[in-house]
């Protein structure tokens, strides 16, 4: 790997840990705040670029003012402050005339960035010499502050990022919280609860039982921060975020936990974290394993050496020597018991190993045992029978069984008459089936309720007891025949619509539908919110338009569901005369402007003396429904700029008239082009 690449992924890993919710939110600059205890609010940043030639300046605002620039001028690298603070920090002084000895380009993709950055987030005043900190003391307590960072670059100003903080809460650091100690026999390790928005690095002190205090993080601060791979991906966090190798086993310990955050503030101790010497010597281990088998029934005997180290005993059953254990015995045996009963639940080679542990939890395994338990019980009955239907077929699925010397499957059903008991089921398949999945076929015109079973059976023709039943309805896929509309007729205020009633035996009701044919983008609407009932025979809509031409057609629905075709359609013309004649939509356009990265959308409605206001509605092509987008407007113009690279949207303009009428356009589509 590269240097350069080398040098971008130990920056991006500092700046992601800067942030919380790194992995969805990868900022390329960002810009930090805090309230300091003498009440000044401290900034410190980190851009892409680490350092601008041409310098940075910060501007601050309320809520109620103008952008005030702080700086009189701009914020730059300060030789003289940074040889000045290296008489004190003597690790800062490779900074020392750095520009002097490479360029600043060359200062971009040098390890010297990440060093000066991590340097400057543990000494404040090492950060305003190199300009990426600023100490704003002007700041008024519980004012609320939005803080702009721009860098200057070829005259012109660039915005880095904006933070919003209300001066004068200052709130003290805390120490690493929920600290876990886990102690081995050459290392301790420990775990914690990291929190990159509060800090950065921890300082952890050690002293031993005789009273000699290390600081085993060293002289800088330990960062606490995730990895980053070649990709640039962020890494899980690491399986133990500090190790002490350094011990001595018979050694006791007491740990204290500091964090330092990324403004040179170091938190109190997290308390004193003992880590006592363990034992991790195990006791004599048992030997001679012998057994004895019953049907399926098997003992295992072994023998033991006089021990007062030892606290108790463990049995272990094995399916291959070098495969995974199962631990027999819920709560340890006696330490001086000497065999164990375990009752296997198939035939096949099994292998017993016995532990032996001491108080501690050293634990020594023996050598193992091989035991082969014979088939002479049947397999256990399979499990998680479902099926499903449709016409003319049932289809039955269950869980594979474990056995291993299965043969198949054979199915059992019997008509459900309530009552149902063993005997009055009938087998399905002579023949075992291997697959876990059968469908049997009968006629389409058959709807019982039928009650299904599965056995299990083995090479040996041992049939294992009958699975859980599972129940299966032939379904109805029958619709009911097209509904008739006679006549639809407009009176008093009320358009009566009057069919022809169907005579389906499983009729359920109607569903009633009306289109405005003056609305080129209307669609059939649905007029009734619960099904109309079946003896019904006429209904009346008493929601429509003057002047307005419409079409009706109808459904029926029977009980399992289904909906015939639609009815023949019938048409009206309404009396009176259509309110939004006088409103039109001239135009509606939508079109992609600066490559992508904005949708345009413009229209006319005339005369703008009769239009209330707009409202955009946008969706994907993949959702239901269009979703009010863009609140309402006034003007004729709206700028889409929020959406996902690779996506395709749809938009539809409504026009809302001061008569309270409601006008569509139709549906654009624009494809966003995804990301290179």
């Amino acid at each position: 790997m590269s240097m350069r690449i080398h040098i971008s992924l130990m920056f991006l890993g500092l700046l992601l840990g800067l942030m919380a919710n790194a992995q969805e939110n990868k900022k390329p600059n960002t810009l930090l705040a805090k309230n300091m205890e003498d009440g000044s609010v401290f900034l410190k940043w980190v851009c892409e670029k680490v350092y601008y030639e041409d310098g940075f300046n910060l501007y601050r605002k309320t809520n109620n003012s103008d952008w005030q620039k702080l700086n009189t001028s701009p914020l730059l690298w300060n030789d003289s402050e940074v040889s000045k603070i290296a008489e004190t920090f003597t690790e800062l002084e490779m900074f020392k005339g750095l520009f002097q000895k490479i360029t600043v380009t060359e200062f971009q993709g040098n390890v010297a960035s990440v060093f000066a950055l991590q340097k400057a987030f543990s000494n404040n005043d090492f950060a305003k010499a190199i300009a990426v900190g600023y100490q704003d003391e002007g700041a008024i307590s519980n004012s609320n502050y939005t803080y702009r960072l721009t860098a200057i670059e070829n005259g012109q100003e660039i915005e880095m990022d904006q933070i919003q903080i209300t001066a004068g809460n200052y709130e003290q650091l805390q120490p690493p919280q929920n600290i876990v100690i886990e102690r081995k026999k050459r290392k301790i390790n420990f775990n914690f609860k990291p929190n990159p928005e509060r800090y950065f690095g921890i300082i952890v002190t050690r002293t031993s039982g005789s009273g000699q205090m290390d600081t085993i993080t060293g002289k800088a601060v330990y960062p606490v921060q995730r990895d980053i791979d070649e990709a640039g991906k962020l890494l899980p966090w690491p399986k133990h975020l500090l190790v002490d190798h350094t011990i001595d086993k018979k050694e006791a310990y007491t740990y204290e936990f500091f964090a330092v955050d990324y403004f040179s503030e170091k938190s109190a101790s997290s308390g004193v974290i003992n880590a006592d010497v363990i034992d991790f010597d195990p006791p004599q281990e048992a030997f001679g394993l012998d057994f004895k088998i019953d049907t399926q029934n098997v003992t295992i005997t072994w023998l033991l050496v006089n021990d007062d180290d030892r606290s108790g005993i463990n049995v272990y059953r094995y399916l291959d020597t070098k495969g995974d254990s199962v631990k027999l015995n819920n709560v340890p045996l006696q330490k001086e018991v000497l065999e164990f009963k375990d009752k296997v639940e198939s035939i096949g080679t099994y292998y017993y190993k016995v532990g032996v542990f001491d108080a501690s939890g050293n634990e020594i395994i023996s050598a193992p045992t091989m035991v082969q338990v014979r088939d002479i019980i049947p397999p256990l009955p399979p499990t998680g029978l479902k099926t499903t239907t449709d016409t003319g077929k049932v289809n039955l699925t269950w869980k594979p069984s474990k056995e291993s010397d299965l043969m198949g499957y054979v199915i059992f059903k019997v008509i459900d008459n309530g009552t149902n008991n063993e005997e009055e089921y009938t087998m399905v398949n002579a023949k075992p089936t291997k697959e876990t999945l059968y469908t049997e076929s009968m006629s389409k015109n058959v709807k019982n309720t039928f009650h299904y079973v599965v056995s299990a059976v083995d090479t040996s023709w041992n049939y294992s007891l009958k699975s859980e039943y599972s129940v299966a309805k032939l379904p109805d896929h029958l619709p009911p025949i097209k509904p008739f509309i006679k006549i639809v007729t407009e009176e008093s205020k009320i358009i009566k619509v009057e069919w022809v009633p169907n005579k389906d035996e499983d009729l359920k009701g109607y569903n009633i539908y009306r289109k405005n044919l003056k609305d080129t983008v209307s669609s059939n609407e649905k007029l009734n919110s619960r099904l109309i009932k079946l003896e019904e025979s006429i209904y009346e809509d008493k929601l429509f338009d003057p002047g307005t031409k419409y079409s009706y057609t109808m459904e029926a629905v029977d009980s399992a569901g289904n909906k015939s075709v639609l009815s023949n359609e019938f048409q009206i013309n309404t009396s009176g005369k259509n309110k939004n004649e006088n409103v039109k939509l001239g135009s509606f356009s939508a079109k992609k402007k600066r490559r992508g990265k904005v949708v345009s959308l413009k229209w006319v409605a005339l005369p703008e003396n009769q239009v209330e206001g707009f409202v955009v509605y946008r969706k994907m092509t993949n959702d239901k429904r269009f979703m009010p987008y863009s609140g309402q407007l006034t003007n004729t113009v709206f700028n889409d700029k929020t959406f996902e690279k690779g996506k395709t949207y749809q938009y539809q303009l409504r026009v809302y008239t001061i008569a309270g009428d409601i006008m569509r356009s139709e549906i654009k589509e624009i494809e966003i082009p995804a990301e290179k």
